[in-house]
């Protein structure tokens, strides 16, 4: 995943292209690789629903709101793998 000069990751960058990608890089097959963004996908609700049982109850609002958003909008991010 070409990054230019600065080879730290950032994570709002990251879309599903980056996965394949680097999937490839390693020499994993297509089928592993849509494999694998499908679970990722697919554990998101299980997800929003860890964070929000193990958030602190002042929490809730606002900031859970936006973690949600954040974790949903990533989620949907990695739908945009073309394999």
């Amino acid at each position: 995943m070409s990054m230019g000069g600065n080879r730290r990751l950032r994570i709002t960058g990251v879309h599903g292209r980056h996965f394949v990608e680097i999937g490839r890089e390693a020499g994993l097959g297509l089928a592993v690789i849509r494999q694998a963004l499908a679970e990722i996908r697919a554990s998101t609700e299980e997800v929003r629903d860890r964070v929000e049982a193990a958030s602190p109850r002042d929490f809730r609002g606002a900031l859970h709101a936006s973690v949600q958003a954040a974790i949903e909008s990533r989620s949907e991010r990695l739908g945009t793998a073309e394999i």
